[in-house]
């Protein structure tokens, strides 16, 4: 077996990687201009490690692999919050990734791994109620995610929205005309519009909170067939917008904007429904909705949310979603980052009694 490193052969790094997306089941968290994304979205860097592994013409493992460095220590993860685990194609093959990911903590004196496991790839495993970090010595960190099956008949689909959704929704179906929902994919690029979102976004948080590069590479996912905008139009004023992500079965709501002066307006359920019924006319299967999707303050180990994130759980799951559980995991080799954690766990449940 060989490891080709990306920081080493950059070009055949992802032209191995491509090769592995190419024949086996993976979602949109995997490819390139996705972990482009993660990769500017880091304010910590330090150093990406990421590798494939390969064996003759075959591509066996890839892993995505970014260090940051935190104060006095180092982590793999992206804004010290967890990454997608390695993917390879069978469990032998995922057993020497490990091993090499040991060498790569050794030579970095890492202290934690943060990985998770794909919701949207979990749908077609056959250990999907199983977090098989664990088998790695990983601590459980699960959270609460919910899934819409777009397999189901469209009928079924609307009668599992909540009541107060359908009649928000059926509030605007019934002022068509009065607005458009434009939808910007790679056959009806705008890059206006994105800078519309672009704009919006940063309104509505009061401040930039990545940097423009995160938003270059978004239009660049939707230039590449790999993320969708749905864009809320008003006498010619783009209102609001959904940006989702997507790639071979599956897709991911990602982003939201809205402008404030429209915040008693819930465009966001009919921006929503209108994704639900263009990804299912599409063919793909599933959509994550993505957290917050939490029920409480404190649900778990790692698992915190304010009022305005349980407030935005509710609102999803009435759309009908499956409640399925986001395995995650961290594999501490630092009993100072650990305390740290527990710390955090601490100040959490205490604040929330």
């Amino acid at each position: 077996m060989r490891i080709i490193r990306k920081s080493e052969d950059s070009v055949n790094f992802w032209k191995l990687w491509e090769k592995y997306l190419s024949n086996n089941l993976a979602s949109f968290h995997y490819n390139k201009s996705f972990l482009e994304y993660l990769l500017a979205y880091s304010n910590n860097l330090f150093k990406d490690e990421s590798f494939v592994v390969t064996e003759g013409e075959d591509v066996l493992a890839i892993v995505f692999c970014p260090i940051e460095k935190h104060n006095d220590e180092f982590l793999v993860g992206i804004a010290n919050d967890h990454i997608f685990a390695p993917l390879a194609i069978n469990e032998k093959f995922e057993k020497f990734v490990y091993k090499i990911l040991d060498e790569i903590v050794d030579k970095y004196s890492i202290s934690k791994l943060l990985f998770s496991i794909d919701p949207l790839i979990n749908f077609y495993r056959e250990d999907r109620y199983f977090n098989s970090l664990k088998k790695y010595n990983f601590i459980d960190q699960s959270i609460t995610d919910s899934v819409v099956s777009l397999q189901l008949d469209i009928n079924i689909l609307w009668t599992k929205i909540r009541k107060g959704h359908k009649s928000i929704i059926k509030g605007f179906e019934k002022k068509q005309g009065s607005y458009e929902v434009i939808i910007v994919n790679r056959e009806n690029l705008n890059f206006d519009l994105h800078q519309a979102y672009k704009k919006t976004h940063i309104l509505c948080a009061g401040r930039q909170t990545r940097s423009n590069a995160t938003f270059d590479l978004q239009y660049q996912m939707v230039k590449d067939g790999h993320a969708t905008i749905f864009v809320y139009v008003q006498n010619s004023h783009p209102v609001a917008f959904n940006y989702f992500f997507h790639s071979q079965k599956t897709v991911e709501y990602a982003s939201a904007a809205k402008d404030s002066s429209f915040e008693k307006l819930s465009i966001y359920h009919l921006l929503l429904w209108s994704a639900i019924k263009y990804f299912k006319e599409l063919g793909y299967d599933y959509m994550r909705l993505t957290e917050p999707t939490g029920f409480s303050f404190i649900s778990g180990f790692g698992d915190y949310s304010d009022q305005k994130q349980i407030a935005i759980g509710r609102y999803k799951r009435g759309f009908g979603g499956m409640n399925v559980t986001h395995f995650r995991g961290t594999r501490y080799f630092s009993k100072i980052s650990f305390d740290r954690d527990i710390e955090n766990f601490m100040s959490n449940f205490t604040n929330n009694l």
